[in-house]
């Protein structure tokens, strides 16, 4: 690793957080990764699928939209 790179991880963490740290920046990044690539595995399988609400992309938009607050009125109602 870079001097650099690791004189700028201790100056956030310390150098006894720099391995816990590098770990979950590798963790975070593993995820993205096969996050993208199940995104690109399911791209486009929903194209010949009608969907109510899923017409154009503000439909769809406010679909999201709506499910998200959906989602945080359950959560809210369980805290």
């Amino acid at each position: 690793m870079p001097e650099q790179v690791i004189h700028q991880l201790d100056q956030l963490v310390g150098s006894r957080g720099r391995s816990k740290f590098v770990v979950e920046a590798v963790v975070a990044r593993i995820s993205h990764i096969r996050l993208q690539q199940v995104a690109r595995k399911v791209a486009g399988s929903l194209r010949d699928t009608t969907i109510s609400g899923w017409e154009t992309g503000e439909s769809t938009s406010a679909w999201v939209r709506e499910q998200r607050r959906e989602a945080d009125e359950k959560l809210n109602r369980s805290s």
